[in-house]
């Protein structure tokens, strides 16, 4: 279900890339692709569920960004086709299904509307879809795979650029007409605006360009072109362990569905599991032989659910984990909006305080844990690290890489059950 805050007739708030996806299939790389889509086009031309604000009525919302939208991006996951609601009934096939009306009425309007097809999944075959959504069997499909994320989104971002052309997707504000020309010939001088405004500030950019050269030109004995700007220091290596194998994954569907068999590998970085139950561990090492200082370590919230969760909580069958040791912790609340860190209230005893910008060694690698807590907060987010090595800003290192993201809920009143093999075979049993 895709549902965000519309746009209004104003040319800036209209939204340009609709995603649709299933929360329960392909929440994950949608959220992903949320972020670049936004880098690339701006966040407020992307029509995400997670971007809406309280009070929004959904089906308002969604004809509301269609009535602007230029092109749809249909996540199909491996379980898109068969996912069924409360009743056992196939979601696809049921008429106030908003991911196909979503779909269905792009195809209605002849919006360009690409299939992407997540990891393993296929294109459905026209049998398999309710008549309304048939057409999408012709649409070429594109791939976006996890281990090649970054890849697999740009080529998607080239298709959607070449749909349109590169300036009519950046925010012109509408002229001022009579109310009596309404029209193509307004429409004609709409395009003619923004090809000369955007002509205009071409030039003026490069006007200042000049300016800038010609001020910063040194004088005295030095002469020659001006010194180009220092390029930032390379990062220091940074290794990460999202240590949520002993804790309690969360499956956003009823347990009679659940396969256990499944579950009995260890959760991916993008898995959901129980806040209270993970943590982070963060390795960084200096090769350089200039002084590397941490300046900052913040959490950047890409999604924020506070909706009760409706699926269920499942233990491991290891029944406990070692958590070895680290120099330093912090504790992270993910209920602050934004989430924020502190030293936990026993560091001294088991763990130092650390104290910004700390300076890291050249010799054993510093190791950092982040310990996280939620009581109400669905978060998906990425830690991201900022420094200086040898007086010079670094690029800031993000965990995780490649377009995924650390997911965590709340405890609630999710039931819990823990996987048992009995006899080769895996079980779940109420805890």
């Amino acid at each position: 279900m895709s549902v965000s805050s519309s746009g209004s007739s104003a040319s800036r708030t209209e939204k340009w890339i609709f995603i649709s996806y299933r929360r329960e299939d392909t929440k994950y790389p949608a959220g992903g692709l949320n972020d670049l889509l936004g880098q690339r086009f701006g966040p407020d031309r992307v029509f995400y569920d997670l971007t809406t604000g309280p009070g929004v009525r959904y089906v308002e919302a969604i004809d509301d960004a269609l009535r602007t939208t230029k092109v749809l991006l249909a996540l199909i996951g491996e379980r898109w086709i068969d996912i069924a609601n409360e009743h056992g009934h196939r979601r696809l096939d049921d008429p106030r299904d908003l991911v196909a009306h979503e779909i269905a009425t792009a195809l209605d309007r002849g919006l360009l509307v690409i299939p992407v097809l997540v990891d393993g999944a296929r294109l459905p075959g026209r049998d398999e879809l309710p008549e309304r959504l048939r057409p999408l069997v012709s649409r070429n499909a594109t791939r976006l795979a996890h281990e090649s994320f970054s890849a697999d989104a740009d080529k998607l971002i080239g298709a959607i650029v070449a749909h349109a052309p590169e300036a009519d997707w950046w925010p012109v504000p509408d002229p001022v007409e009579p109310a009596s020309s309404p029209g193509e010939g307004a429409s004609a001088r709409r395009r003619g605006m923004s090809a000369g405004l955007y002509l205009g500030l071409m030039i003026i950019a490069l006007v200042l360009t000049s300016l800038i050269a010609v001020l910063s030109w040194p004088t005295g004995e030095e002469s020659g072109p001006p010194k180009a700007a220092s390029p930032k220091a390379a990062s220091p290596v940074v290794d990460h362990v999202w240590q949520a194998g002993c804790g309690r994954r969360y499956l956003d569907q009823p347990v009679a569905q659940a396969d256990p068999a499944a579950l009995a590998t260890a959760p991916k970085d993008d898995d959901a599991v129980l806040a209270d139950d993970v943590w982070l561990d963060i390795s960084v090492r200096n090769t350089a032989p200039t002084e590397l200082l941490l300046d900052d370590i913040q959490i950047e919230e890409v999604g924020r659910d506070s909706a009760p969760q409706t699926g269920f909580l499942v233990r491991p069958a290891s029944g406990g984990c070692a958590q070895g040791t680290a120099r330093f912790e912090l504790n992270a609340d993910l209920d602050s909006d934004p989430p924020t860190l502190s030293p936990p209230e026993t560091a001294g005893d088991s763990a130092d305080r650390i104290a910004l910008p700390f300076p890291i060694g050249r010799t054993n690698p510093e190791t950092f844990r982040l310990r996280f807590s939620s009581r109400g907060c669905e978060c998906r987010f990425r830690v991201v690290l900022r420094w200086r090595q040898g007086g010079v800003e670094t690029e800031p290192v993000a965990l995780p890489a490649d377009g995924k993201r650390f997911h965590v809920v709340p405890r609630g009143d999710l039931p819990a059950y823990r996987l048992e093999q009995t006899g080769g075979t895996a079980l779940l049993q109420p805890e």
